[in-house]
């Protein structure tokens, strides 16, 4: 102890100026007291740290009203000595992260930032920054775009199973319309809030809706799109001929469909209930109309021999009168289109159903040659008819394109710009060729298939929805869902 007073002495003597620089000895000793101080001050900095330098260690904190945000600064030095923080007491206010310099980053406190020649040292700092200002900012020049104006002139065409909604495009100050929306229901004003169309927009200026009921009622609106947002809903449009027909009939719900005998002596009428009246000399074998149907009836079928015929509803349900003969049906099993028309075989032991997305069902000694089931269709199926030249069959959508399997085409009125869709179609009596019935009353022949009129000039009271040809005559009868008929080169028996 004595000896390291005396060194120590010989140091104070010599920052002063009063002596010689300390002895070798005496430096030594002072050395070695310096290394023994800073490792004391290392263990003590590890004891306060915690375990293995753990920086997440508990640490004891006294609470404070406001948030801190946490961040490095370089502390200065002078000769190595430390310059302790002031403590700081924040006002109540929003924190932030402080920048150093100028827009440099400063890392995290255990980065340890060095100053020049100085220590390092990590500290909380508590930023202050002013309470912003509420305001309006603009996000482009001029006015604000506007949603588009709704669209005009909506009309509807209903066939069986499907409805042809077409509108026309008002003119849109709020931007280009990118497409339209078209929505459906079976109460006035109870339009599905999802568009019948799905999530992608219409392009043109119509949408065939599928999958409704026969005999239903329904209600459309359509709605425009642009990068804004969508308009308020188009003026509602329905298919008021679906409604029961005129008090002239007797039928008692709008009629679907006519089949006429081979041998020209008369043709039958049938409604969506099921009901059915005979016109000439044909006999009524019977109808659905105290049959409890799931679906509503969308045609009636005459066997070959007209002794007899067959109802089919829209859900592939069949029933049989006269001599038809049942070999089955659809009814109850799954399907992803209504059925929208039926076939029989040239001998009547069999059938072919067909729905709407063309697939084609076939029972007894009906054979199946193919279908459009699966494919992607432009427009709904709306009729089949067989060629009884090869026993093959051709399928006709709305758009008025045909298609054969087993059976030639012979033309068809789709490149044409329709007033009404198509609704159905019926061979000649060789299988040389067709008509095509459209609603507006139009008949489109091909092949050897003779062109003998139409009612597409009359004020008609309810579109048409079919087309029978009289095999004597090569002419054919057309009839409307109101029971009217009219006859081309075919003798008139009456209507409903």
């Amino acid at each position: 102890m004595d000896q390291w007073v005396t060194s120590l002495k010989e140091l104070w003597k010599w920052l002063i100026g009063d002596g010689p620089p300390p002895g070798r000895n005496s430096a030594l000793l002072l050395g070695g007291t310096v290394v023994i101080l800073s490792g004391l001050g290392i263990l003590a900095a590890g004891a306060l740290q915690g375990p293995n330098g753990d920086a997440n260690a508990p640490v004891n904190r006294s609470a404070v009203a406001t948030t801190t945000t946490t961040t490095t600064a370089t502390v200065g030095s002078s000769g190595g000595h430390d310059v302790a923080q002031a403590p700081f007491t924040a006002p109540d206010a929003t924190t932030t992260t402080l920048s150093s310099g100028s827009g440099g980053k400063i890392p995290a406190a255990t980065d340890g930032i060095r100053g020049g020649g100085g220590s390092s040292a990590a500290h909380s700092v508590t930023a202050v920054t002013p309470a912003p200002t509420t305001g309006t900012v603009a996000t482009g020049s001029g006015p604000p775009r506007a949603v588009p104006p709704s669209p005009t002139g909506v009309t509807v065409v209903q066939g069986k199973g499907w409805a042809k909604v077409s509108w026309d495009e008002a003119p849109s100050p709020g931007g280009a319309v990118l497409g339209f929306d078209v929505y459906a229901g079976s109460t006035p004003d109870g339009e599905a809030d999802a568009p019948a169309n799905g999530s992608s927009v219409v392009q043109g200026h119509s949408y065939t809706v599928t999958r409704l009921q026969v005999g239903t009622t329904y209600y459309f609106t359509v709605r425009s799109s642009n990068a804004t947002g969508l308009s308020a809903p188009s003026a509602e449009a329905s298919t008021p001929w679906l409604s029961s027909p005129p008090a002239s009939s007797s039928l008692s719900s709008p009629v679907v469909s006519m089949a006429s005998t081979p041998t020209g002596s008369g043709y039958w009428l049938a409604d969506a209930r099921g009901d059915v009246s005979a016109h000439g000399s044909v006999v009524g074998y019977g109808s659905a109309t105290g049959l409890h149907l799931a679906a509503p009836v969308v045609q009636i079928v005459a066997t070959p021999d007209g002794q007899g015929y067959w109802l089919v509803a829209a859900d592939g349900g069949v029933f049989s009168f006269g001599d038809a003969g049942y070999f089955g049906s659809m009814g109850g099993a799954p399907l992803n289109d209504p059925v929208v028309s039926m076939v029989s075989s040239q001998d009547g032991g069999g059938y072919w159903l067909v729905a709407a997305d063309g697939g084609v069902f076939s029972f007894g000694d009906a054979e199946f040659v193919g279908s459009l089931g699966g494919r992607t269709l432009a427009a709904p199926v709306v009729g089949m008819t067989l060629d009884p030249a090869t026993d093959g069959y051709w399928e006709v959508d709305s758009n008025g394109d045909v298609f054969g399997f087993d059976a030639p085409t012979f033309g068809s009125p789709a490149a044409k710009q329709l007033n009404g869709p198509v609704i159905g179609m019926a061979a000649s009596t060789d299988g040389d060729g067709y008509w095509l019935a459209a609603t507006d009353g139009g008949i489109f022949a091909y092949g050897d298939a003779g062109f003998h009129g139409s009612p597409a000039a009359l004020p008609l009271r309810a579109p048409v929805i079919g087309l029978s040809p009289d095999q004597p005559t090569g002419g054919y009868w057309v009839v409307a869902a109101d029971g009217g008929v009219f006859s081309y080169s075919a003798p008139f028996m009456g209507s409903a």
